[in-house]
């Protein structure tokens, strides 16, 4: 015969309480992984209909801040940007916004528009930290304005994309952290009691 233990209502809601914080980490870090492969992507963008979030890797918009919406944009920041359909770019973009165009080259340029001559169809754009004017670019050409700037956010976007194995171990630092806390309520409760 054997002796059958019973756990208490406490013992079960501390179990029930443990087993739910580790799905919550679960969750959580299901939902990070899945973010961090939507930054990824093959273009290096996240697409949300009509915005994009892309990290700004370079310093070309880092220079002193301008009057304008987005007066600058630091080194590995993400960038929202609203997406503009090129028969409206001229109404929609001014002089003084930061827009995203693809260059002759295919890559993805985020610059200052400094001159717009909607009868040649051309834009001219310049990096606020660069001190010559890119080539003229046309209507086509162009991405969307830049719309929002989290410099905060990109840093961690650039840390866990250089990172990847550090962020990991982070993780489950804080899982581990997460899990003792019922246990550290429940040894404090019994030293008040």
């Amino acid at each position: 015969m054997g002796v059958q233990l019973s756990e208490t209502g406490e013992g079960k809601r501390a179990t029930r309480r443990s087993r739910n914080v580790k799905i919550a980490a679960i969750a959580v870090i299901v939902i990070a992984a899945l973010a961090a492969v939507a930054v990824y992507d093959v273009n290096g963008s996240l697409d949300l209909r009509d915005r994009e979030v892309r990290l700004v890797p370079t310093g070309s918009m880092d220079g002193e801040p301008q009057p304008y919406d987005i007066p600058t944009i630091p080194t590995d920041s993400l960038i929202s940007i609203k997406h503009v359909d090129s028969g409206s770019v001229y109404s929609e973009v001014s002089v003084g916004d930061v827009i995203a165009y693809t260059n002759a080259s295919g890559m993805v340029i985020v610059h200052r528009v400094i001159s717009i001559d909607e009868a040649a169809d051309e834009i001219i754009t310049k990096g606020d930290a660069v001190s010559s004017e890119d080539a003229p670019i046309s209507a086509d050409a162009v991405i969307g304005e830049v719309v929002g700037v989290s410099h905060v956010m990109g840093e961690i976007v650039s840390f866990v994309k250089e990172s990847p194995i550090l962020m990991i171990g982070m993780i489950a630092i804080i899982l581990v952290m997460l899990s003792t806390i019922p246990e550290i309520v429940k040894i404090v409760k019994k030293k008040d009691e």
